[in-house]
């Protein structure tokens, strides 16, 4: 059954020496193999294929996504090696310093030299017990434990 199946992206270039660059010198990933069929991409535990195509460029939606837990990190970083991010001002959907908020996603799109849209996404609803600190995690432990007894209090009565 597919849903037991990898997912992988194929992203169209229609000049895959000038997209390789791309790839490699704005967001620093090399290619683990060559195919005859294109480039091959491995990340942790996903890959994608970069392959020449006339028709790159020509979707108008995004063609590959990346997730990440720091999108502001990630968006000045890629800021700072000269991309340029799409901004969006449509209703249900606003960017604001390239990166758009509804609910607890975070996104952010720019194109690569072929046209393609790439994104990144940061979903972080609620914060880990690490994000937290001790500190805080303590707090509301006491704060759970007070409200208990209180709760309890209240029955008894």
């Amino acid at each position: 059954m597919l849903k037991d199946l990898h997912v992988h992206a194929t992203v169209a270039a229609s000049d895959l020496d000038r997209a390789r660059r791309f790839y490699e010198e704005k967001l620093g990933l090399t290619p683990a193999r060559e195919e005859p069929g294109g480039l091959i991409y491995e990340q942790k535990d996903s890959w994608f294929l970069l392959y020449p195509s006339r028709g790159a460029g020509t979707a108008q939606h995004t063609v590959m996504g990346f997730t990440t837990d720091d999108i502001e990190r990630e968006v000045a970083d890629l800021k700072a090696r000269g991309e340029v991010f799409e901004e969006y001002d449509f209703p249900g959907l606003k960017t604001e310093n390239s990166i758009a908020r509804t609910g607890s996603v975070c996104s952010a799109w720019f194109k690569d030299t072929e046209g393609n849209i790439l994104g990144l996404a940061s979903s972080r609803s609620w914060p880990s017990l690490q994000d937290l600190g001790v500190e805080a995690v303590a707090r509301f432990m006491l704060r759970r434990r007070s409200l208990k007894r209180a709760r309890s209090r209240l029955l008894m009565t």
